[in-house]
């Protein structure tokens, strides 16, 4: 094998080359100078024929001739033996170097073998562990094919009982609707009956007491001005408190109907047209106060027309309201174009100390509430002291003046009136920003951006002849269970 790859070596046979041309050389040198003394030995047979002077001197130029071409032949002769040297030796490292290399690779050769036969013996190995898998996994397949065609009967089974189950729920649960329905069915016949009982006493009742009942839609801005004179002949005493009268319009058609009234007005240029306007009244008494649920002085904020505070030249965005009738003392929300535009001091005191002072009777009858939303604060301030009737106004949530700040939530109302002792209310509101009134009694409910004044009664007695009195005037409201 080494001489295979000696002999397919190309410096190897450049270097056989390069011997054999070397042999050749010196062949040629051993012919050149065989003819050179073939020549001496001639120029010697020559020296023999000629003078003697003339063949010294040939003899010398001919032997100088040949020394020269002797020297140079030599010359060239070292040259090349020395680049023949050079390259037999560059050629014994090349062989060698291919030695070395062949020795590596015959060691290559062997590692590559032990690590072929390394691997077949691993892939093996691995092919015999994946077959193992192949039959294992195959083995686990079946099982588990068997399993699930175990566990899809018993499934089956499962989901026909559920629905067996469910569908006799189904049919509980409609028999179960159907009886609440025949249920609400008979409650909302019996629930109509009882209406047209109710109304039929309420005609009757009419008709016993002769009442005439007018309908004129003009009067229904006053409405609770008038339940208000209509109790007057049921209530026990003749007595009256207008807390927040202003300019007197409740307290003029109280003293129309009998009343001895007690107004109260804190915003002084208010309370001097109240006085100049009813001061023919001998059963009035007007009082520059505010009343709450303590004693304290306050401010008292008044409200105007934005554009006017802006520019009083400007046009109004409610040319016909009486902001006199919007001064609070709670700083609450108002309608778009109003705003709080001043304050005034004023002086609060509770109807608990008026009592006390005797500034107030003892005895009275009905009590009319409407403070811009400081309603309960005055209701706060009663004390141990009651009234057959109490009157006060309320805010929705939703009512643009309702929306914060006011202190006259119809819950709360209710709630403080019920721990002194009134257990029967009605409710006269209105629904912004429409003016249509209606009714309805001892509900909690305040109906979605209204407002109103509700009307709280000690007596059942008294409530029932305003129940009676409003189921004429106006209609009435019922609440569903939708609401």
């Amino acid at each position: 094998m080494m001489k295979q790859l000696l002999a397919k070596n190309k410096i190897v046979r450049r270097v056989k080359a390069v011997k054999d041309l070397f042999l050749e050389k010196l062949d040629s040198l051993s012919h050149v100078q065989l003819e050179q003394i073939q020549k001496l030995e001639k120029l010697e047979k020559l020296n023999q024929l000629d003078p003697l002077d003339f063949k010294v001197q040939q003899l010398n130029n001919s032997t100088e001739q040949i020394r020269q071409e002797n020297t140079e032949t030599k010359r060239k002769a070292d040259l090349s033996l020395e680049n023949q040297a050079y390259l037999l030796k560059f050629s014994v490292d090349i062989i060698k170097n291919i030695q070395v290399l062949t020795e590596k690779l015959q060691t290559n050769h062997s590692q590559s073998q032990k690590q072929h036969e390394l691997t077949l013996d691993t892939f093996q190995k691995i092919a015999s562990e994946s077959q193992k898998q192949h039959e294992l996994t195959l083995d686990t397949f079946q099982k588990i094919a068997s399993d699930v065609r175990q566990d899809s009967q018993k499934h089956s089974d499962l989901i026909l009982d559920s629905f067996q189950r469910i569908y006799e729920a189904y049919q509980q649960q409609s028999d179960a609707i159907y009886q609440t329905f025949q249920a609400f069915q008979e409650e909302t016949r019996e629930r109509f009956q009882l209406n047209q009982q109710v109304l039929s006493k309420v005609y009757e009742d009419i008709h016993n007491y002769k009442f005439k009942v007018v309908t004129n839609q003009s009067n229904f801005q006053g409405i609770e001005v008038e339940l208000m004179c209509y109790l007057y002949s049921y209530l026990p005493y003749p007595s009256a408190l207008d807390i927040g009268a202003n300019q007197g319009d409740v307290t003029e058609r109280l003293l129309q109907t009998g009343y001895e009234v007690y107004a109260f007005e804190p915003f002084l240029p208010v309370v001097e047209k109240l006085k100049n306007r009813l001061s023919n009244f001998s059963n009035l008494h007007v009082f520059p106060l505010a009343l709450g649920a303590i004693n304290e002085e306050r401010e008292l904020h008044l409200v105007g027309d934005q554009n006017l505070v802006n520019d009083p030249n400007s046009q109004p965005l409610y040319p016909d309201a009486d902001y006199t009738l919007l001064s609070s003392i709670n700083i609450h929300s108002l309608p778009e174009g109003m705003v709080f535009t001043e304050k005034v001091p004023i002086t609060v005191t509770t109807l608990e100390t008026l009592h006390q002072q005797q500034q107030v009777p003892m005895e009275v009858g009905l009590v009319k509430i409407d403070t811009e939303g400081f309603d309960l604060q005055v209701i706060q301030g009663m004390g141990d002291y009651r009234y057959p009737v109490v009157v006060a106004e309320f805010w929705d949530e939703k009512f643009p003046f309702g929306e914060f700040g006011a202190d006259n939530r119809l819950p709360s109302l209710v709630e403080a009136m019920k721990l002194r002792g009134y257990h029967w209310f009605i409710v006269i509101y209105r629904v912004f920003p429409n003016n249509e009134v209606s009714f309805y009694c001892n509900h909690l409910i305040s109906v979605g951006s209204s407002w109103g004044n509700v009307f709280f009664f000690q007596e059942h007695s008294v409530f029932s002849e305003a129940l009676k009195w409003c189921s004429c005037v106006m209609p009435a409201t019922y609440f569903s269970n939708a609401y």
